[in-house]
């Protein structure tokens, strides 16, 4: 999907699913006061993530399933953000989408992360995340890094929670002085 939304749905033939080896996942998840469009607006504009992702304030992507998604993430704290590259494997516009990688095949490392918006009603949404890894390094992998992995989610949804309802408001705000 390009950033004016047109696109094909579906996931891609190279969707990664979880591998036997290892398997673990960490996940968040918040409930939003703002309708699921507005939250996915939010969430894929990745040119804006600098102005409420902490976690990961740069994103480059043509969102296009196969296409290259950039990062610039902030897995440490006090450190400067890491340079990754992962692959757009799943895409329904508007619900959900997932970018991956593999590490030394998929035997290493593994990962996959599902980002998903769901209406619960007109004017609420709910945004999870999950990271799905295998293979023989997710032991070392959760033991040095999970903990600041899950924070790093907790805190984008905090973020994104924050951002998507600051529209909200604004929006009443301009609705109201009419």
């Amino acid at each position: 999907m390009s950033k004016t939304g047109k696109s094909t749905e579906g996931s891609a033939p190279g969707e990664l699913v979880q591998g036997r080896l290892f398997p673990a996942a960490i996940s968040a998840s918040i409930d939003i006061a703002a309708p699921a469009s507005l939250v996915w607006q939010v969430l894929t504009e990745f040119d804006r993530y600098h102005e409420w992702n902490s976690f990961c304030p740069k994103v480059s992507t043509d969102f296009e399933l196969g296409s290259a998604v950039v990062m610039r993430v902030r897995l440490l704290p006090d450190r400067k953000p890491l340079r990754q590259v992962e692959y757009l494997n799943l895409l329904q516009p508007g619900h959900q989408f997932a970018w991956g990688y593999r590490f030394g095949g998929a035997l290493l490392l593994q990962a996959n992360r599902y980002q998903r918006v769901e209406a619960l009603a007109p004017d609420q949404s709910r945004y999870s995340t999950i990271d799905q890894f295998s293979g023989l390094l997710v032991p070392l992998m959760n033991r040095l890094y999970g903990g600041y992995i899950r924070r790093g989610f907790e805190d984008m949804a905090r973020g994104l929670k924050a951002q998507a309802e600051a529209l909200v408001t604004d929006s009443d705000r301009r609705g109201m002085a009419d």
